[in-house]
This record gives C-alpha cells, structure tokens and sequence, in this order.
C-alpha cells in the first residue's frame, strides 16, 4: 500500500523518497487513506518541512481524511523544529474533532508557552 511504501522509505533513511513518492501518487488521483497522509506528514517532519506538513494537513481536511494524533504529532515536531510556533497553534483547531479537549487545552499551553518565550527573545534582541 501507499502507507507502508512511504513507511518504509522513512525507516530506511530516504523519507525524501517517501515524500516524492506521496507526492507523484497525489498528482495522479491515487486514492490516499489516512495511513498514507500520515507517512507522508511523518517523512516531511522528519526533514523540518513545517511548510509541507501544513498543507498536507490543510489538504486532508479539504478531502475529509481522518486526523489523530499522528497527524498532530508530525505537526507540532515540523513546527517546533522550524519555531514556527505560532502556525502550529493556528493549525490547532484542526484537530478538534479527533483529540480531547484535555489534549487541545494541554498543546495551546505548551504552545503558548513556547510563544511568550520567543516573545521575551525578540525583546531581549532588539534591547541590546
């Protein structure tokens, strides 16, 4: 399947590959399953593509393909990698129909958190 291919090129080390693939599957209107979206969330994750990973979420949510935690997960890793903190809290809602609102209320926390910290770095560098 679509998902173990890309699984396995992430294992490998050539999540680059998985991407690639994903991508030339999705051009040719091969049917994709949430597996699929979320090996290939994964693989771009893995390379820090925050950019890719929210488009490949945004596009799960324009063809009704199921969220989780994985989804979320590859998310906030490709976000955080990057500091892209505020578009991973802009991605948040998302996610509301698959985590609990325990979860949502722990990840705006964390990420505002996160926020407040790079707020406090910017004023410290353009105080000195």
């Amino acid at each position: 399947t679509v998902s173990t291919v890309s699984a396995a090129c992430e294992r490998s080390g050539v999540s680059e590959l998985g991407l690639e693939l994903w991508h030339f599957w999705t051009r040719h209107d091969v049917a994709m399953s949430s597996p699929a979206y979320n090996a290939a969330l994964r693989s771009a994750a893995s390379r820090s593509q925050w950019c890719q990973v929210l488009h490949i979420i945004h596009e799960m949510v324009d063809k009704g393909v199921k969220r989780g935690r994985l989804s979320c997960r590859a998310m906030l890793r490709a976000c955080d990698a990057a500091g892209k903190n505020r578009e991973a809290a802009a991605c948040l809602p998302l996610f509301q129909d698959c985590l609990s609102k325990d979860e949502l209320e722990r990840l705006c926390i964390g990420l505002e958190q996160k926020l407040v910290a790079d707020v406090a770095d910017i004023r410290r560098e353009t105080a000195g």
